[in-house]
């Protein structure tokens, strides 16, 4: 770094901490021309961009900055944020921001963050929102025409949902140092439909770099909840949690030297809470997704254990270096390890898990011909209670951190020509739990095989995970018999077992039905769901693979039952 550069960067520093301690608020909020065609005419780009479309979104960023304003617990920070941008787009150029940008950012968030109550999450939806407007405002009070940052604003334009100095930060990481040039960059709508909690694109960014033209690709996921109850889940917060797992978990990881333990989950460039994770696209290493209706064969399952049993043992490798430091894993990552998804707090989430009462005895009714639907009734709502007693950590049985949702729609799979899977990522670290490893182990076997499979196999995949847990620790000079001793792990079998049973009925009535078929039928039949409730599962009761998978479900449910598993049923 140059010295100049140096002093320029110091100046900004001490700058942002004296704009926050002075806690200036006596600006004007931010007005930008409503003709921005106007704006960008001296260089004849105007045509680059949809004006009309530019204009609403000027406008949808200035209603957002009001509300905002209006607000008496953000509105004093919002302008500070203003004040900070306009002196660093004001003070510097696009060099000079490419590399420093977010470093000054992060200078502006520890400093307010000690002064104020605000969450990082609230700090970065200011800087979202104010950046193109800060930018557009520059650029009208600058005498000199600004090439670079009107090319800024027009990929802005271009790609509204991630900016340019998000692109900086992500190929920085990805290389790992700022020696590149940024040429464009392009968001793509993948054609996947998209998720419950996001929308999924492709990002495109070619960069100079060693003077080679090099072009990046990159896995975008923009959090954006349509459905009332994922809105509800949203709000609770497993935004943090993965941003938790990748920006500051898996960095803890690889200083202690576990890389070989990491693959297996997708490298992460770029988060920001509530809004966009950047992942490796591992769609251009021959990585698929399968649909969540997918049940996987005995080699798949294996792979995926393995897997598992690395990301276990990363966590237990971890806690050890915390031991020896006197600190505990759940003491210093609670706030990131509560429950999101199975929490009875609205009229939305109650009607939800007594639907699945409800939906336990119609299955049972349907594969048993049962005559007592209330003595059904009694042992699904027994169920329902005691895996909602289980959703905690547990205090009898050794936890780790678990992915906590461990279904085919949370993986990444690598077949070959033989369409054998060769390798698996999990990916969609949201539901992040503290609990025996056999949580995770059990789900995902329950969810993602056929009972045939799991009455025939399950031994041989509990002792293929143990197995696997023991090799992966002993590269690191950890004795199982003393960090997971096998009768820890063989006792929380049977009460993880009720959890994984209760989930994957929860998943599996609905996952199981072709995805065509069930977005068909919200988009097209919702007369038909309101007047049926088991609409949507006498369609697929239609279907052989549908009923083998759930009847599959239910007769591991009568098992527990019979097996005095379920407290009160005999």
């Amino acid at each position: 770094m140059s010295e100049r550069e140096n002093l320029l960067l110091n100046n900004l520093k001490k700058s942002i901490k004296e704009t926050v301690r002075c806690s200036k608020t006596n600006i004007e909020p931010l007005m930008v021309p409503q003709d921005i065609e106007k704006l960008l005419l001296p260089l004849d780009l105007s045509k680059a961009i949809d004006t009309a479309a530019a204009q609403k979104e000027i406008k949808y960023l200035q209603e957002v900055v009001e509300s905002l304003l209006t607000n008496d617990a953000t509105s004093k920070y919002v302008t500070i944020s203003q004040q900070v941008l306009l002196k660093i787009f004001a003070e510097s150029s696009e060099k000079f921001r490419a590399k420093h940008f977010r470093e000054l950012m992060k200078v502006y968030f520890q400093e307010l963050l000690e002064q104020s109550d605000l969450e990082r999450a609230q700090l970065e939806l200011h800087i979202k929102v104010l950046l193109p407007l800060v930018k557009l405002h520059v650029l009208k009070e600058t005498s000199e025409q600004d090439d670079e940052l009107v090319d800024n604003i027009l990929n802005f334009f271009k790609n509204p949902r991630i900016s340019q100095e998000d692109i900086y930060v992500t190929v920085k990481n990805k290389f790992g140092d700022s020696d590149f040039r940024l040429i464009s960059y392009e968001l793509i709508p993948l054609d996947q439909r998209n998720g419950h909690l996001g929308d999924y694109f492709q990002l495109k960014v070619q960069v100079e770099r060693n003077n080679e033209v090099q072009l990046l690709e990159m896995f975008v996921k923009f959090l954006n909840a349509k459905i009332d109850f994922f809105k509800q889940l949203l709000a609770r917060g497993p935004s943090k949690k993965e941003e938790f797992f990748y920006l500051e978990y898996i960095p803890k990881l690889r200083e202690l030297g576990l890389n070989e333990l990491l693959s297996f989950a997708p490298e992460c460039y770029f988060s920001r809470v509530d809004d966009v994770l950047v992942l490796e696209d591992m769609t251009a290493k021959g990585y698929i997704g399968l649909t969540p209706d997918c049940k996987l064969d005995l080699l798949t399952l294996k792979l995926t254990v393995s897997e598992l049993a690395k990301l276990h043992a990363s966590s237990f490798i971890f806690e050890q270096a915390l031991l020896k430091k006197e600190k505990s894993f759940y003491d210093l990552y609670s706030k990131y390890l509560q429950e999101v998804f199975f929490v009875i707090d609205s009229k939305e989430s109650k009607k939800a898990f007594q639907r699945i009462v409800k939906v336990i005895v119609y299955l049972c009714q349907v594969f048993s011909n049962i005559s007592n639907k209330e003595e059904v009734a009694q042992k699904a709502q027994s169920l329902l209670k005691q895996a909602f007693a289980l959703l905690p950590k547990s205090d009898e049985f050794i936890n780790v951190l678990c992915h906590g949702d461990v279904y085919v729609a949370n993986m990444l799979f690598n077949f070959n020509d033989k369409q054998e899977c060769q390798d698996v990522k999990l990916i969609d670290f949201q539901i992040l739990r503290y609990k025996p490893p056999t949580h995770d182990l059990l789900f995902f076997l329950y969810q993602n095989a056929f009972k045939e499979t799991l009455d025939e196999h399950m031994d041989e995949l509990l002792a293929l995970y143990y197995e696997a847990l023991k090799e992966n620790l002993g590269k690191f000079h950890l004795d199982i018999s003393k960090v997971y001793p096998k009768e820890n792990f063989e006792g929380s079998i049977r009460p993880m077992r009720i959890l994984a049973v209760f989930m994957s009925i929860y998943y599996s009535h609905l996952t199981t039905i072709d995805p065509k078929v069930r977005e068909r039928v919200f988009h097209e039949n919702q007369m038909e769901l309101l007047r049926d409730e088991f609409y949507l599962i006498n369609l697929g009761l239609k279907v052989e693979h549908y009923r083998k998978v759930m009847k599959g479900l239910i007769d591991s449910f009568t098992e527990l039952c019979n097996s005095n598993d379920i407290k009160g049923t005999n």
